[in-house]
């Protein structure tokens, strides 16, 4: 693990650009510690992946994927088959390696093990992840539940009965703390995300999930509807909101719209094109003046209601970040380097 400590103490003009976009009265401070950790071995016969990531506060994490080291995908001393680690949990200063199984182990079978590609966070005692199948959990005991739409991509949600699935298949779903709901949408290209929120002005839910070039809008009676996705290119990987709009996309650069309900174009943001300078994987915030930009080459940028800036010092060609989580005044972005995991935490 390596530290980065940056102070901004001016407008450098290599890294910050003023948007042509409006700004916000209020802004956010650029100023973040970095600390960057891998997972694996370059030696290692399997490549280590990481999916997701997802936070419960600044003393609790959560990512997932694939994880080899030189204890595992072998007998151990006594002959048994060492399996490979699918997640790990960060107490706000460590990582420890840990495995989820749809079946549990017994001293004489092994257990059922899969990669993991989707995580979310309720609380430090609700913890929610997935691939073909999902699983809730406390960190140390899980129930499993099983679903047929394919590897669950993303997730999303607000409580144990009110939880949004996004599948690699083309498949969507919703638990309700009885029925896991699927739906179709008739696009298979796979979606890449979910978001939504609660809008404290009405309490009225709303969630969007992307599959590329489309976005689509859950309804109450569990169907999802396209909504307008006019100016989006293909490679839409991520999406990003606050209650009413604007309404954030993460592709080639970075998309916004004022309203879902207008017929006006998406807009690609020029000045996010000059400060990102990457393909843009993933998306996340607090508020419109506090938002994080993840994606290929190491790139991690922050837009403050006034200016991004993109955390040059942390740029790797062999990095490509695929998710990240932003809370409070913590950032972590995960992805690979080449056949290493890799892991990025940000605190302000």
């Amino acid at each position: 693990m390596f530290l980065i400590a940056f102070a901004l103490t001016g407008i450098d003009a290599c890294n910050n650009f003023s948007p042509t976009e409006n700004t916000l009265g209020d802004t956010t401070s650029h100023n973040f510690v970095w600390a960057v950790d891998t997972f694996g071995t370059i030696e290692g016969r399997y490549p280590d992946n990481i999916k997701d990531v997802c936070i419960i506060n600044d003393t609790d994490a959560w990512i997932v994927g694939e994880f080899h080291n030189d204890t595992t995908d072998r007998g151990d001393s006594s002959g048994k088959y060492v399996d490979y680690f699918n997640s790990a949990h960060w107490n706000g200063k460590n990582w420890e390696l840990e495995r989820i199984y749809y079946l549990s182990p017994t001293p004489s079978e092994d257990g059922g093990i899969e990669p993991l590609r989707s995580c979310f966070g309720l609380g430090p005692k609700d913890i929610w992840v997935g691939s073909n199948y999902f699983y809730r959990g406390d960190g140390q005991k899980w129930t499993v539940y099983q679903w047929s739409s394919g590897p669950s991509n993303k997730m999303w949600g607000t409580s144990d009965t009110d939880m949004f699935f996004a599948g690699v298949s083309g498949g969507l779903a919703h638990w309700d703390g009885v029925y896991l709901r699927t739906s179709t949408t008739g696009n298979y290209t796979g979606f890449s995300d979910i978001y939504g929120l609660i809008d404290p002005a009405n309490g009225e839910e709303s969630v969007l999930a992307v599959a590329s070039p489309q976005l689509y809008k859950y309804t109450l009676n569990t169907s999802w509807l396209p909504v307008n996705s006019k100016g989006l290119e293909y490679g839409i990987s991520g999406v990003w909101y606050t209650p009413g709009g604007p309404f954030y996309c993460a592709g080639s650069s970075v998309y916004r719209i004022r309203s879902l309900t207008s017929d006006t174009m998406w807009v690609k943001l020029d000045s996010a094109t000059s400060a990102v300078n990457y393909s843009v994987n993933a998306m996340r915030g607090n508020a419109l003046n506090d938002l994080v930009v993840v994606g290929d080459s190491g790139g991690i940028s922050h837009w403050n209601g006034s200016s991004w800036h993109r955390f040059t010092e942390l740029a790797n060609p062999e990095d490509r970040l695929i998710s990240v989580a932003m809370k409070g005044n913590l950032i972590i972005a995960v992805g690979s380097q080449y056949e290493l995991g890799v892991v990025y935490v940000g605190r302000r």
